[in-house]
């Protein structure tokens, strides 16, 4: 059996659970519970979460009300027309980042300075949860990602 990568966010993280053939169970854990989001490979889990790690795509907001320097809004109004995938939620312009296989759960993101905001929903676009990561928390998904490549 293939190790479980934990990608923490704050006191909650996603959970990738690899099979022999790299095909991968995605369970969100949040109040020590596990609920499962869907399934993908491997590969291409690391090469979608990878931009959560570096921010590249990922819409920036100034502060917690979704509330963006004129900087960030420009940037990002550029990054719309460059890119399909972003919307809104909560008041806060985010990138698609992944729509899991079998049940259909996406993941969006959005981040500042000092933190990415995770959403996760269900096949009917509903929030079933938001998580922060704080840059040490991408950090150690950084490590987890490279070494499950290895």
């Amino acid at each position: 059996m293939v190790n479980p990568i934990i990608l923490p966010c704050g006191q909650d993280a996603i959970v990738i659970i690899p099979d022999a053939q790299q095909w991968s169970q995605v369970m969100l854990r949040s109040a020590g519970l596990d609920k499962e989001l869907g399934a993908e490979m491997l590969e291409i889990l690391v090469q979608r979460l990878t931009p959560l790690i570096d921010g590249r795509g990922i819409p920036t907001y100034a502060d917690g009300n979704g509330n963006r320097s004129p900087q960030s809004a420009a940037h990002d109004a550029r990054a719309v027309d460059e890119m399909a995938g972003h919307g809104w939620i909560d008041g806060r312009h985010v990138a698609w980042i992944l729509t899991l296989n079998e049940s259909h759960s996406a993941i969006y993101a959005t981040r500042n300075d000092s933190q990415t905001a995770i959403y996760v929903q269900d096949r009917d676009g509903k929030t079933i949860a938001m998580l922060t990561a704080t840059p040490t928390d991408l950090n150690a998904w950084e490590r987890a990602l490279r070494e499950a490549l290895e």
